[in-house]
Order: structure tokens, then sequence, then C-alpha cells
């Protein structure tokens, strides 16, 4: 991974693998990858309005109360959004990406969990799922 942008703990990455060739000797290529971004505009809606978020991915919807996470009036985005934190893993030989997804600069209310499959010439983003974040409990 290639940190690509960085600041204030935040950082956007861009990953590189190399997979293994046989021909008949043993080599590495570069193969691409489709960023997390460009799967999220592909593969999720995401929309505000008042006090409710939705995150549409497929057929499957997540409406989010952003009143429970107790951030400050007038400090919401338009819009959710990702891309301010990306993490990369391999699991079992399959690769997963990770971003939050953020509706304010004070925090974020969930987590999209990107699965990449080989479709012979990159790794491409084949499905994508949502994990709402536990509000942040009020000190009483």
């Amino acid at each position: 991974m290639l940190i690509s942008g960085a600041g204030s703990g935040l950082s956007t990455k861009e990953i590189h693998l190399l997979n293994q060739i046989q021909d008949p000797n043993r080599r590495y290529e570069e193969v691409p990858v489709e960023s997390i971004n460009e799967a999220v505009k592909r593969l999720v809606k995401m929309e505000r309005q008042g006090n409710l978020a939705t995150i549409l991915i497929g057929k499957k919807k997540h409406v989010v109360e952003l009143s429970k996470f107790h951030f400050l009036p007038g400090t919401f985005s338009p819009s959710p959004g990702v891309g301010q934190v990306e993490n990369y893993s391999a699991e079992n030989g399959v690769l997963y990406g990770t971003t939050i997804v953020y509706i304010s600069a004070a925090g974020h209310i969930g987590t999209l969990r990107i699965k990449y499959a080989w479709d012979g010439k990159m790794y491409k983003a084949k499905s994508v799922q949502f994990e709402e974040a536990e509000p942040f409990k009020r000190m009483k």
C-alpha cells in the first residue's frame, strides 16, 4: 500500500498487488485494483435527509438515525461520504478494503467493507457490507 494522501490522522491509500505468473518461470506482475472510492461510487448510494442517513447497497437499505451520535448541531455534511480512512487486508486469499462512512467532520456513522474479486484484468469490488457504528455514550 502506498499512502496517497494524509493529514490530521487521516489517510488515503493506493494499493498495488503482484500476481504470481508461471510461464515456465515464476515471475510477478503488478495488477490494478479498483479504488475504494470508485467501488463506493459504483456500488453504494448515500444520502441524508434531516436527521436520517440512508446507505443503499444493491437492494439492501440501511437507515441511520443521526441524533443518537450526539454530533454538534450544524456540523452535518450535506450527505454521507467516504475516503478519510482506508485500509486493505487479505483474508484467506481474498482481498478486502474498508473505509469509514462519515457524516460530520466530528465523526463517522459506520464502516463499509468491500470484497474484491479478480475479473481477469484487475481486482474489482464484488460486494459491499455496511456496519453501523456504536454511538458514544453520553457522560452524565
